[in-house]
């Protein structure tokens, strides 16, 4: 039996170096969370659904846009949270995300198509304050 649902807007920013460019890539979407039981050890699962879109820029001139990427991002996570005092929580994420995207022009001269896949799988460790009543 289901007893609480939550729902979130998170936002994810991921900064990367790739040789002499920058690639700036965000996302931003929503997450509906619901706990199956709460106590000792609260799993939970939850869905996320968003957008992904970025840059890539000279390292050197980082207001110089090469190329822009966009797409949609489409997930299932998994959650075990433990209380650690009255406000203080530990919990363990696995999340598993598919997506689509593509690139305004074309990146590579050897690829021949501007597509981009954004899907990923991470699994996280997380601290967390938790405020009110639980």
């Amino acid at each position: 039996m289901i007893r609480k649902s939550s729902f979130f807007i998170c936002f994810f920013f991921l900064f990367s170096i790739l040789k002499a460019q920058v690639l700036n890539q965000h996302y931003m979407g929503v997450e509906a969370r619901w706990t199956v039981h709460r106590g000792g050890l609260e799993p939970s699962c939850y869905l996320l659904a968003g957008g992904f879109f970025g840059s890539l820029t000279p390292q050197s001139d980082l207001n110089n846009v090469i190329n822009r990427l966009s797409g949609i991002n489409l997930g299932l996570g998994l959650c075990l949270t433990t209380s650690i005092s009255n406000h203080v929580a530990l919990s363990a994420d696995i999340v598993g995300l598919l997506g689509s995207a593509s690139w305004d022009r074309q990146v590579n001269p050897y690829y021949s198509s501007n597509d981009f896949n954004p899907s990923s799988f991470m699994y996280t460790i997380s601290l967390s304050y938790r405020w009110g009543d639980h």
